[in-house]
């Protein structure tokens, strides 16, 4: 029994823990139409494009413990690309973690929007358990914040194109501060 404890104990020390997948309660566009529908997968969608219009989601909840250290950030989107031509390139960023470096999905390349009139239920990827974006400020307390969000910019290049964001989640992975001290003690 105390062997089975211990390497559950170290597991979870090497491995941290995660929250999420979390959907934004509040979204706004700058030309997108309806924000508002990428907040849950329900087949509505936030319509961006052509090139350059921004969609914005935030205020996810989270409520990563106090002195974590955060990890890294997995954002999955469901989205489709319409009429577009392949090599499209959209960029998807974090916002309210000081500067990061952003996250390219291009049409025809991987990952992609599909370039379809229906979704597939698929979530697209960017990011991961150990990616944490290249961000200044990747703190527990701004990943708290209702200033954390995601930032999607169309970047279609083809002034018909637009992206349909039907679905934008984000889970966040972290290490509790002194999870290094209790793995310590209980060995």
């Amino acid at each position: 029994m105390r062997s089975i404890i211990l390497s559950l104990l170290l597991t979870l020390s090497l491995y941290g823990a995660s929250e999420g997948p979390l959907s934004p309660s509040d979204s706004v566009g700058s030309g997108c139409g309806a924000p508002t529908l990428s907040n849950a997968a329900d087949g509505l969608d936030a319509d961006c494009g052509p090139t350059g219009e921004i969609h914005e989601v935030g205020t996810f909840g989270f409520a990563i413990p106090v002195g974590a250290t955060i990890n890294g950030v997995l954002v999955e989107f469901e989205a489709i690309c319409r009429l577009c031509e392949g090599g499209e390139e959209n960029d998807i960023n974090l916002t309210g973690v000081g500067t990061c470096t952003g996250k390219a999905y291009n049409e025809g390349g991987s990952p992609e929007p599909p370039n379809s009139t229906t979704y597939d239920s698929v979530y697209e990827s960017l990011g991961g358990a150990s990616d944490a974006w290249s961000c200044t400020s990747l703190t527990e307390t701004n990943v708290n914040a209702t200033t954390f969000g995601v930032i999607a910019t169309a970047g279609t290049g083809v002034d018909s194109a637009e992206v349909q964001y039907d679905h934008i989640r984000v889970t966040v992975f972290y290490t509790e501060a002194g999870s290094a001290k209790r793995k310590a003690m209980v060995l």
